[in-house]
């Protein structure tokens, strides 16, 4: 039976955080407000890397300050030497989710179950056919007229896989058994890429998604909401894309390739 490599992870994650135009500026500005609050008002005076935010950072940072120890790096972390502190910067990033209500969108590929399933497509191209997918559906539903564009950081292995069409390839493989096939041409055809030492908003908003990814894969390892403060799962799943079915709410923003068993979704 196929497996995957000692050491890789079961589940490949992308999410996308959903900002109309006329937040980019606010949401930058009230990051960017929250580090010099938090991190020290000389903070963008040093390298932007020492005071990034990350999901798995503010999760080593509560850590840490639970045990009465500090995070050697990123640097700026260090002031969070306690409990307090670290749970006062969460809490404010959380703010900026319940204010700004941007839309999230996550998707998980199950690598082992396309592996059992023998599902010949890269994992990366089916994930950003499916991300397109909601995005373009998102857009065409609620924003008749308008466009969408992801931004992402650098990233080399998702821009080759662009630039030599495996998008392409994932796309017409997947959406071959869909009845319904969204409008693509609402979402710019590739992410646009920037460098974090060359930016300004962009790189500050895409430090959401980053949170809201690291959660997801706590919610797919445990099958389960993460309970932990740091994991923002509460303003992150406020903020899922959702449809209001007869039968209840369905998230949407929250997909997994290969679907599956009812039984066996987990439960957010």
């Amino acid at each position: 039976m196929p497996a995957l490599k000692l050491g890789t992870s079961e589940f490949f994650i992308v999410a996308a955080v959903g900002v109309r135009d006329l937040s980019r500026a606010p949401l930058a500005q009230a990051l960017t407000e929250l580090k010099k609050k938090h991190f020290g008002t000389d903070v963008f005076e040093r390298d932007w890397s020492t005071s990034e935010i990350k999901g798995s950072f503010l999760n080593h940072a509560m850590v840490h300050a639970a045990k009465g120890k500090v995070m050697a790096a990123p640097s700026a972390y260090r002031v969070l030497d306690s409990v307090e502190k670290a749970e006062a910067l969460i809490a404010d990033i959380g703010l900026l989710f319940t204010t700004f209500r941007p839309i999230i969108f996550i998707q998980v590929i199950d690598k082992r179950t396309m592996l059992t399933r023998e599902v010949e497509v890269a994992p990366l191209g089916v994930a950003y056919a499916y991300l397109n997918a909601r995005i373009a559906r998102v857009v065409e539903q609620q924003y008749s007229g308008e466009s969408a564009m992801i931004v992402a950081d650098e990233q080399q292995e998702h821009e080759k896989h662009f630039n030599t069409g495996g998008l392409n390839r994932a796309r017409e493989a997947v959406v071959n058994h869909w009845s319904h096939k969204p409008n693509f041409d609402l979402v710019m055809d590739k992410p646009l890429w920037i460098d974090p030492k060359l930016s300004s908003w962009d790189r500050e908003i895409i430090q959401l998604a980053d949170i809201v990814a690291f959660s997801a894969s706590k919610v797919m390892a445990q099958g389960s909401a993460p309970t932990g403060r740091q994991f923002l799962w509460r303003e992150i799943r406020a903020c899922l894309n959702v449809n209001v079915t007869s039968d209840g709410r369905v998230y949407e923003g929250f997909g997994i390739y290969p679907t599956p068993r009812r039984r066996d979704l987990p439960q957010i």
